[in-house]
């Protein structure tokens, strides 16, 4: 009850029984990728292969086995094939339970079980899947790059938002005079943020275009830590495309609702 355990749906075929054992025949499952090089067109189930390592007893498979990761999260997947546990032993052994409850409680009891079986038996590194994939083999590097990728860009948010903003705010204080003439002449309060804020759009869509471009250049450095998506991911790129517009337009909205604060008579004095 592997594949059923795991939740690995065999796609055709058969799970192993317990009359596979060392008296039957040696057999196998496939996985979708294994079937697809090896009988392109053709139907693998009842046909045999034999391993480098024992030759003299060919393998028939009896099942094609969902495509999964077996042992890279980032790598594509390849051939991969299995074998029941009676017929092929090797140590160490790894016992993998689904529970209805909370596992850490069945922890001890399953222990116990093994020992009851076997005294002898050495048992180490009892963890659940959740717990495993914290580990280093499992999720942990990727969580740490993705922590650091995402305080750089806080960092590169931040100091996008300082920039917007200074940026603005002088170009608002440049133009004072011009703004108090317009607002003299019977500009609304409405017209000279749709000014301003135009003049943002101008610096946040050469920002954006450009960090797009520099990003699309040089995703495929980070392509090995990606998990789930590409590095030209559409979704990852627009989401991010409309978050730093947004904030970059939240920047803009205080130099502009200032600028329509502007005294008319103070502006042309200055003048």
């Amino acid at each position: 009850q592997y594949f059923s355990t795991l939740k690995v749906p065999l796609v055709r075929g058969r799970e192993f029984t317990e009359s596979d054992d060392q008296q039957s025949p040696r057999v196998a499952i496939i996985n979708q990728v294994m079937a697809t090089r090896y009988w392109r067109d053709q139907d693998p189930i009842g046909r045999t292969f034999t391993m480098k390592e024992d030759p003299s007893h060919p393998v028939r498979i009896v099942g094609i086995a969902k495509n999964s990761r077996m042992e890279s999260l980032s790598e594509p997947i390849g051939p991969f094939f299995y074998l029941p546990f009676a017929q092929q032993y090797e140590t160490p052994a790894t016992l993998q339970i689904r529970t209805a409850g909370d596992p850490q409680a069945l922890a001890r009891e399953v222990e116990a079980k093994v020992r009851n079986m076997e005294p002898g038996m050495v048992i180490f590194d009892v963890m659940t899947m959740q717990q495993a994939l914290q580990t280093i083999n499992g999720l942990l590097l990727y969580k740490i790059g993705a922590g650091l990728a995402g305080a750089m860009g806080a960092i590169g948010l931040l100091l996008a938002i300082i920039g917007v903003y200074g940026i603005i705010s002088y170009a608002v204080s440049q133009r004072r005079s011009e703004i108090g003439v317009r607002m003299a002449l019977g500009a609304r309060p409405r017209q000279i943020i749709k000014m301003i804020f135009g003049q943002a759009l101008v610096i946040v869509s050469i920002g954006v275009v450009c960090g797009l471009l520099i990003a699309a250049a040089t995703s495929q450095a980070i392509a090995s830590i990606l998990l789930g998506v590409t590095p030209l991911d559409p979704v990852t790129y627009g989401v991010a495309t409309l978050v730093l517009a947004a904030i970059a337009f939240l920047a803009a909205y205080i130099p502009a609702r200032q600028a329509t604060r502007v005294d008319p008579v103070i502006a042309l004095r200055c003048e």
